[in-house]
């Protein structure tokens, strides 16, 4: 996983020492470093994998290729696939000079530009899925905005995946903003990308087009929308409402302004503006209507919201809670084995592990307000068993 760190500035003093040719560490994580580099007077990016292993070189060749070809503003560039002196493979990139999305947030920043980024990001990730890549880890730090503008800037491939490169896929995910079938070792396809567009939204918006959000956040990728489009529809369906009922008032106000002209220019057309007030008072009465019409939908998706954002965290504390009792167990009987000094006493432990397993299993709460888990629940039972046994034989002492 990317770890959250600013991004320098090259202009500021502590930086200006770079000299052509030279480079400087911006972060360092367990699975890559990112260091600034002054080429020929111009700033670059540029990224290697932090063990330079077969498995470093090809993860960080995936990530060259699929991003290689994309050509989109609000999509860091990529130039070319490099090897540094000592040996290193590293992509050399576009600069951005900007900051991390949490980070520009912390500025609040007005509604109107945090509404221009989330539909910025929404584009970027429209185009990505029309190339068939799946991005996989859409996180604030990943999502760098632009001092110049304040335009979203998307980077970070390393965990994305198309057709092609799925088999060598390495599994991961970031905490807080990965869809639950990510966090359960399945594939992942546009709709996960769709989960994490909902968590970004509720930071970016707060608690504004929950509804939306709502369905972006569902457990079931069968029951999120299917593609970005589907998702933009949902957006304009809302923006005409109120724009409809924006144009209403204006004609009100119009016609009122029309109304008293003519009432104070000539009494002789005081028929024909008694006539026009009526058409008004008509108007305005259906008007009323309207507006109390989208007052109450507005309130009752909100509150539909609220209860199903409430819903959607009780089934992932459940999920998460017995996820972290079948690690802890795994744990736990793995060191046993490690202690082990013979077969059998490593196939006891094996046993004790099984047996408390399935008494888990059988005993843990499988429903959230009505809702059956049995299916998720039985899933991370198999997965971590067939995990656990694997580790097991590995540890198991040699006769």
């Amino acid at each position: 996983m990317i770890a959250d760190s600013l991004i320098i500035d090259p202009d500021n003093d502590a930086d200006r020492s770079i000299e052509n040719g030279s480079r400087q560490l911006v972060y360092a994580t367990t699975a890559s470093l990112l260091y600034l580099l002054r080429r020929d007077g111009k700033y670059f990016f540029i990224k290697r994998s932090a063990i330079n292993d077969r498995r470093g070189k090809g993860i960080l060749r995936r990530e060259y290729e699929l991003s290689i070809g994309c050509d989109h503003p609000n999509i860091v560039d990529v130039y070319s696939y490099e090897s540094n002196p000592e040996g290193d493979d590293e992509i050399l990139m576009e600069y951005v000079d900007g900051c991390p999305l949490n980070e520009f947030l912390l500025e609040k920043p007005s509604l109107k530009t945090r509404k221009r980024i989330l539909l910025e990001l929404i584009d970027a990730v429209d185009y990505l899925h029309k190339r068939r890549i799946v991005h996989n880890d859409l996180k604030p730090t990943n999502i760098l905005i632009s001092r110049n503008g304040n335009h979203v800037k998307l980077i970070d491939f390393g965990l994305s995946d198309d057709d092609a490169h799925y088999a060598i896929k390495t599994p991961g995910y970031s905490k807080g903003y990965a869809a639950p079938e990510l966090r359960l070792s399945r594939k992942a396809d546009s709709r996960s990308d769709i989960y994490s567009i909902g968590v970004l939204m509720g930071n970016i918006l707060g608690n504004k087009y929950n509804y939306i959000r709502k369905k972006c956040l569902h457990a079931n990728p069968e029951k999120r929308y299917k593609d970005i489009h589907h998702l933009v529809q949902a957006f304009n369906f809302l923006k005409k409402i109120r724009v409809f009922c924006i144009l209403f008032i204006s004609v009100l106000i119009i016609a009122g302004a029309i109304s008293w002209v003519l009432a104070s220019s000539n009494s002789s057309h005081r028929k024909n503006v008694e006539k026009l007030n009526d058409e008004i008072e008509r108007q305005k009465e259906e008007i009323s209507n309207l507006q109390l019409s989208y007052i109450l939908l507005k309130d009752s998706i909100e509150q539909e919201s609220a209860k199903s954002l409430a819903h959607i965290q009780k089934k992932q504390e459940l999920i998460d809670g017995f996820a972290s009792i079948v690690i802890k167990l795994k744990k736990n009987s793995l060191d046993s084995i490690r202690r082990c000094s013979t077969l059998r006493e490593s196939f006891d432990v094996s046993n004790n592990f099984l047996n408390e397993l399935q008494r888990v299993y059988r005993n843990y709460q499988k429903t959230v307000d009505g809702e059956d888990l049995t299916p998720l629940i039985h899933s991370i039972y198999l997965s971590e068993g067939e995990k656990a046994f694997e580790e097991f034989n590995k540890a198991f002492p040699e006769q």
